[in-house]
């Protein structure tokens, strides 16, 4: 079954968030304890962003392969049911109440913001 969808190269801004988010993973463990965030959470966070580097790698590997040959139908994953922008809103929905509970918590302070980058992820995605 091949998809309907066109290969299509991930976004500018799809590219610049999926960087940010691996960073944040990567950095949010060390601010665990003092925003409350349990292990669960940080695996949630941690997973989420794998996932999300694996679908822009993806969508970058079958636009670059789409532009010198078809691919087969083989290699269509059920990810590719939505787009990648469709799945990066649906990405930054699931990392927005993380960054949330690190912005709302009493501890919080721009230092922590700058360190996490998060003057640049708004609340509410989208």
């Amino acid at each position: 079954m091949r998809s309907s969808l066109p290969p299509v190269y991930p976004s500018e801004e799809d590219i610049k968030y999926g960087l940010w988010l691996k960073r944040f993973a990567t950095q949010l463990p060390a601010y665990a304890e003092r925003y409350d965030l349990s292990r669960l959470q940080l695996l949630e966070v941690q997973s989420i962003a794998a996932e999300y580097l694996d679908l822009l790698i993806w969508h970058l590997q079958r636009a670059s392969a789409a532009v010198a040959q078809p691919l087969p139908s083989s290699s269509v994953p059920a990810c590719e049911l939505i787009s990648c922008h469709e799945y990066t809103q649906l990405v930054q929905q699931l990392v927005s109440g993380f960054v949330a509970q690190v912005r709302q918590h009493p501890a919080y302070t721009a230092d922590t913001g700058q360190a996490l980058q998060l003057a640049a992820i708004p609340l509410t995605s989208y």
